[in-house]
């Protein structure tokens, strides 16, 4: 008997804990999340190969910008915005520098389910899905170089994410966000999140 009165108190607890007003995430409210995700997948594809002198590879973000309305207690539905660059460089010769460099920008409708969320503590799943479009180019800076024109196909500019986060605010208003998973350009990410 005691085991069952201590299972059915620990169930309203938890149904508490995910119902009751003043939660980090309630119906109606709005999220804006602004972070840097890591790491920069091509630019760390770009550092396995050093293959020639004076390799370098460099790149920037991926950054994200999030928005996220609540649409219930525990649905979201928002969109996201990623961008990152790349380059990888080498000697050409007589001076000069050639390689590749590109940019990826990212365009994703999202929907998060959260979960045992608590005035303070936001944790959520979610999916997306979107556009990404790839800009790459070989580049060299020997004036006398003749362009052959070299161009890439990536396919079908189709983005998806999956992943798993939490958000902790310091105040009502303003905290932190972390998440692992794919999600449109990186593997990880963390920033700052706001509420209003």
């Amino acid at each position: 008997m005691k085991k069952t009165l201590l299972c059915m108190f620990a169930v309203s607890l938890m149904v508490f804990s995910t119902t009751a007003k003043g939660q980090s995430f309630e119906e109606g409210m709005n999220n804006v999340s602004l972070g840097l995700g890591f790491p920069n997948i091509y630019k760390s594809i770009y550092d396995l190969y050093e293959f020639n002198s004076g390799y370098t590879s460099s790149g920037f973000g991926p950054i994200n910008i999030k928005y996220e309305h609540a649409l219930t207690d525990q649905i979201g539905l928002g969109g996201s915005v990623s961008f990152l660059t790349y380059k990888n460089a080498w000697d050409a010769g007589n001076g000069f520098e050639q390689g590749y460099k590109g940019s990826l920008f990212a365009i994703l409708v999202r929907g998060n389910y959260h979960f045992a969320t608590s005035d303070k503590l936001d944790p959520y799943v979610g999916i997306g899905v979107g556009y990404v479009g790839y800009n790459f180019e070989y580049y060299n800076d020997d004036p006398d170089y003749v362009d052959d024109g070299f161009s890439f196909d990536f396919g079908l500019p189709f983005g998806y994410s999956g992943s798993i986060g939490a958000r902790y605010y310091f105040t009502d208003m303003l905290g932190a966000y972390a998440e692992i998973g794919w999600d449109g350009l990186a593997l990880m990410q963390i920033g700052l999140t706001a509420t209003f």
